[in-house]
């Protein structure tokens, strides 16, 4: 092995100028070999330092990242988790000695890895990606990074060495392994975790992280991730943020989320499936036909696929092809679901005796899904049978106030404008989102003026299921409850200032149960089976609090533990809309603390006159004679002055930015330097055309409060220094509840449900 010293550090030139979207480079085939120095040179162009905002001295901070992508100013990096590991603010240095501030840090499930971005003007080139030959070993490889300062190393040095792999991926990422599959005899040093490791031919086929012993110099083995691992599970992460947006009817949040997982995998069948149900739950079913046909020629077996293809040719009136994907989605395995779409798409080409067929194996397949009795109930409605349409359709109101569509079903049941009358639909992470009844323009629809996203009026909970009420606390606590328990509050305690669960954390020391665990990015399941007959089941579940942001290391959480007599595996629970549940016909365990959810501390600070005088006036309004002023009540409470404070500054992001704050942190540094009053825990929601804040007392005493800020109905979305509106409400009882949203539609701006108008001078 030699020391290689770095090539000339590559200068950005054009600075100013903005690329169009660029996907990551990954290359399939074999290419030519490099010289040492020309791959020096291209990993220092890749390569950057990442230390951590106002650290200097001997104690700073060293870590590497490795640049992936662009689109427009933004640049994606992927490092090693353990780099970013901490509630620090980070930064990088580019290859030009720029410094740029590290954002949305997202860490992938199971492996050390996480991809994070930064804006730049800047032209940066972004790594080739080595996916045409497999790791071997005795292969040469080159490893990249700034490692820590010594004696003869100065600060801010590239570094690059040479080596060979010495043993090739065997196996997967496991929870002890961490994705560090592939090992190799470069001297490496600290610091240089997150850094690419290139083959010879220049592209990076690993990511650098570990080194035997954990020493500051790497002498014998280290071991890094292959970039496959990376190309396998970077779907997922964004795939879940889209799946959270379109259950809360964030359709362009969703698709721009999903369109992020297509970025570094532009052949993942599911992240091109799930693009396909957001955009037929927004009406547009020629991309969405676009979408599935993408998928499924990348998975000609995807029922997912299928189904939304299916579900879009419906609306497109094009029945034949409908049915034609349905027959696939209903013999590969099927849901009740594709049975009431193919029966719809039946009905609508008057082939009524199979349509009606369709209908009842639909409900018979699927007696608890309320999109299945909706779909069964327009199909009888359509028929004639007006007595079976009301018998379905009551059928699913009941259930809507139980079950749980998944986000793919609630799509479905959206693209459809399926009548819903209202009800919110339930699933974890719902910020309110509700499906229409035809005509109302609450939701998107192919035509019509719908309000943002998030922002309508959030609906009562639909009432009870006819028959009594739901029994609590009928499963006794077991030693298996408790080990559950007991796991559910060592996540806590590991979640409270991590970017993430533990998956090794697990239930033990209970003979006669099976325990395993799912975890996703924002919640952790833990399920006992009795290995007899017999005994209870159980599972458990911790989510993040809804208010808090998923890559946040401090967060405020919620738990349950359910428990079924049966001995089944249980539903799993869910949190939705503030409250946690059990799920299918699960039962809260009894005597339980998991069973309460509970909130992190919040930020504390003094309250200072509020800007410009009255914290209440806005200099930008829509017209006064479309937003008639609600009644209004004193302003009592601190925190109200603190969220309009919030809301000047987001009106000043807004329109020097086009993008809102997401963070309260984030006001609270320069230039905005403002001072959080005490007793409130605080939080910030953010849609493409609304901000909502929110100040949760620390006492049960004193009232919730939420305020909102609206471009106006006739700015465009991307439009720089709109018009905004804005409107502060506060709980009309005390308690620490989140308050309900307000909205702003054609009626004007509101309050939401259990919340009253806060007098705060011109609106």
């Amino acid at each position: 092995m030699r020391w290689m010293p770095p090539a000339p550090l590559w200068t950005a030139v054009g600075a100013g100028a903005v690329a169009a979207a660029v996907v990551l480079q990954v290359s399939t085939t074999a290419q030519a070999a490099l010289s040492s120095t020309e791959i020096a040179r291209r990993a220092a162009q890749i390569t950057v330092l990442i230390t951590v905002e106002g650290e200097t001295g001997p104690g700073r901070r060293y870590g590497s990242g490795t640049l992936l992508s662009r689109e427009g100013s933004t640049y994606y990096l992927l490092t090693a988790n353990h780099v970013l590991d901490g509630q620090q603010n980070y930064q990088v240095r580019t290859a030009d000695g720029q410094t740029h501030r590290l954002s949305s840090i997202r860490p992938l499930p199971g492996v050390d890895l996480a991809i994070a971005q930064f804006s730049s003007n800047g032209t940066y080139p972004t790594a080739q990606i080595g996916q045409g030959s497999p790791i071997l070993p005795g292969m040469d490889v080159y490893v990249a990074g700034y490692p820590v300062p010594s004696d003869v190393l100065p600060a801010n040095t590239f570094n690059i060495t040479d080596g060979k792999v010495t043993a090739a991926p065997s196996a997967g990422a496991t929870a002890e392994n961490l994705g560090y599959t592939v090992l190799y005899n470069n001297l490496t040093r600290a610091g240089m975790s997150g850094g690419p490791v290139l083959d010879n031919e220049g592209q990076v086929i690993a990511i650098h992280g570990r080194t035997e012993g954990g020493t500051e110099v790497g002498k014998g083995l280290n071991a890094g991730i292959p970039i496959s691992t990376f190309l396998a599970l970077v779907p997922k992460v964004y795939e879940e943020q889209g799946t959270e947006r379109l259950i809360a009817g964030d359709y362009d949040g969703a698709i721009a989320a999903f369109r992020q997982g297509l970025r570094f995998n532009q052949t993942s069948a599911d992240v091109l499936s799930s693009l396909a149900y957001a955009y037929f739950a927004k009406g547009d079913y020629r991309q969405a036909i676009e979408m599935a046909s993408q998928s499924l020629q990348n998975d000609p077996r995807s029922i997912n696929a299928l189904r939304v293809r299916g579900a879009a040719y419906i609306q497109s009136n094009n029945f034949g092809r409908a049915v034609e994907d349905l027959n696939q989605a209903v013999s590969g395995r099927g849901r009740a679901i594709d049975y009431g779409l193919r029966g719809l798409a039946q009905m609508r080409s008057s082939r009524f005796q199979e349509a009606n067929q369709d209908a009842t194996r639909a409900v018979e397949s699927a007696t608890d899904s309320p999109v299945s009795y909706l779909l069964s109930s327009s199909i009888r409605s359509q028929a004639g049978d007006s007595r079976g349409a009301q018998e379905d359709r009551n059928r699913a109101t009941q259930l809507l106030a139980t079950a749980q569509p998944n986000a793919y079903e609630l799509a479905i049941a959206r693209g459809l404008r399926l009548p819903l009358d209202g009800n919110t639909l339930r699933d974890e992470g719902n910020q309110g989102g509700r499906v229409s009844p035809p005509g109302d323009n609450g939701v998107q629809g192919p035509t019509g003026n719908p309000n943002p996203p998030g922002t309508g009026n959030t609906p009562n909970p639909p009432p009870p299921p006819a028959g009594g009420t739901r029994i609590t606390a009928a499963v006794p606590m077991t030693p298996a409850a408790q080990a559950i328990a007991r796991a559910l509050e060592n996540q806590r305690r590991h979640r409270f200032g991590n970017r993430g669960f533990n998956p090794q954390i697990l239930p033990t020391g209970v003979p006669g149960y099976d325990f395993s665990i799912r975890t996703t990015t924002r919640s952790v399941y833990y399920y006992a089976k009795p290995e007899r007959s017999g005994p209870a089941s159980y599972v458990g579940a911790i989510f993040l609090d809804q208010n808090s942001e998923t890559n946040a290391p401090r967060v405020g959480f919620a738990s349950v533990l359910c428990g079924d007599p049966r001995g089944i595996r249980p539903a799993d629970p869910v949190y939705v809309r503030g409250s946690v549940r059990c799920g299918g016909e699960s039962l809260p365990v009894g005597n339980s603390a998991a069973n309460n959810p509970s909130r992190s501390p919040g930020p504390t600070g003094n309250t200072p006159p509020p800007p410009g005088g009255n914290a209440g006036n806005s200099t930008r309004t829509a017209n006064p004679a479309t937003r008639p002023a609600p009644p209004t009540v004193a302003a009592s409470s601190p925190a109200v002055a603190t969220l309009m404070q919030m809301i000047r500054i987001q009106q000043s992001a807004r329109s020097s930015s086009q993008e809102f704050i997401r963070f309260p942190g984030q006001m609270t540094r320069p230039p905005y330097n403002l001072s959080l009053a005490s007793r409130y825990d605080y939080s910030i929601r953010t849609t493409t055309r609304g901000a909502f804040h929110y100040a949760i007392p620390d006492s049960g005493s004193d009232r919730a409060s939420v305020a909102a800020i609206f471009l106006a109905a006739n700015a465009p979305t991307n439009a720089r220094n709109p018009n905004m509106v804005w409107v502060a409400c506060q709980a009309i009882t005390p308690g620490r509840v989140r308050p309900a949203d307000p909205s702003y539609g054609a009626g004007g701006l509101r309050c939401g449900p259990g919340t009253e108008p806060v007098d705060m001078g011109q609106r």
